[in-house]
């Protein structure tokens, strides 16, 4: 017959599964940062930014192939588990990954918005008002100058003391101001 675990037994025995699980110094939680991504991690990446291109994953998730996956269905397709993609997305690495992915998609549209904005430059219109207006910041744009002057920001004036003043009115009162109106007069000159 075995003898029955003390207290302090009973929650090393409950600490040693979750760590196996991992929620312990060893789990996800508490690992040490990702310096690198696997390459299910950055295929992970790639899925999200530039679409799938086997078509057996792209039948998996029920996706042509080359549509954009969600990091979910790259997750589910990858069979990385949710608990780890959203560790992943905590990881320096992970969103560097993710803004470079996002940089170069900014970069290769570069040349296609601006074939649009001469496009629109171009296009004689109806001749309204509007479509010259339209036809202008277009070619403004094209150009790199800004129409009209730039946004106004409320001047402010900043003390030492941490107080913050704004750009104002200043009205100056009397020392000793006539009593107001509003005030009732007292008792006695009733």
């Amino acid at each position: 017959m075995t003898k029955p675990l003390t207290h302090q037994e009973h929650a090393q025995k409950d600490a040693d599964r979750l760590e196996r699980k991992g929620y312990g110094p060893g789990g996800l939680l508490a690992s040490k940062p990702v310096l690198t991504l696997t390459r299910r991690e950055q295929l992970l990446v790639e899925y999200a930014f530039r679409g799938c291109q086997i078509k057996r994953l792209c039948d998996l998730v029920g996706r042509e192939v080359g549509d954009l996956w969600t990091f979910e269905e790259a997750a589910d397709a990858l069979k990385i588990k949710r608990r780890k993609l959203r560790y992943l997305q905590t990881q320096r690495v992970f969103q560097q990954a993710v803004a470079a992915e996002v940089e170069a998609m900014r970069t290769s549209a570069k040349a296609g918005a601006m074939h649009t904005i001469v496009d629109i430059a171009k296009d004689k219109g109806d001749d309204s008002a509007a479509t010259k207006k339209v036809r202008l910041q277009a070619a403004s744009a094209i150009l790199g100058d800004a129409v009209g002057p730039p946004p106004q920001r409320p001047q402010q004036v900043n003390v030492n003391v941490g107080v913050q003043l704004s750009a104002g009115v200043v009205i100056r009162a009397k020392h000793n101001p006539p009593p107001s109106r509003l005030e009732p007069e007292t008792i006695e000159e009733q």
